[in-house]
């Protein structure tokens, strides 16, 4: 029962997605790129304060960096996407898993706490004009206590 009630408190304080996973992220995120609804996928992007906790990045704070750059070019990608007509959805998934301790290395920055990451690759399926094509990606995900959300760390 406590499982079902953090789901819904889950649910609840993302706006509808499905945090409980690194794929219901990556599938909320997705379905925000198709409906071009960037506040939908910011809902699933991990905030900048949560990452600063975290991870030690030093001086070239290369997480902070990532974030930033996905934030600015958030809104002038999906509204790119809008104007093609493609339609977007999430193929294929498969991740690794790695928990981190304090001290622990991740995308160049030194773990403060405990956590766990999610290393993803994700195919990406397009369909535009009839004609369906397909990308890979690496994603990674992170989750700060082994109960909470996962959030979508953009590269």
């Amino acid at each position: 029962m406590s499982r079902l009630i953090g789901l819904a408190c889950l649910l609840a304080a993302c706006g509808g997605a499905d945090q409980s996973s690194p794929r219901g992220v990556a599938e909320h995120y997705v379905a925000a790129m198709d409906g071009g609804d960037v506040d939908k996928a910011l809902a699933v992007i991990v905030p900048r304060d949560k990452l600063q906790e975290a991870f030690d990045c030093g001086a070239g704070d290369a997480l902070g960096r990532a974030l930033q750059r996905a934030r600015e070019d958030l809104r002038p990608n999906f509204e790119g996407l809008g104007r093609t007509g493609m339609r977007i959805r999430l193929g294929a998934f498969a991740a690794e898993s790695r928990t981190l301790t304090i001290g622990d290395t991740w995308r160049d920055c030194t773990a403060r706490m405990a956590l766990e990451v999610q290393r993803a690759q994700v195919t990406l399926a397009f369909r535009k004009g009839g004609r369906d094509d397909e990308e890979s990606e690496r994603w990674d995900f992170v989750r700060f206590t082994a109960d909470g959300p996962w959030w979508l760390v953009p590269r």
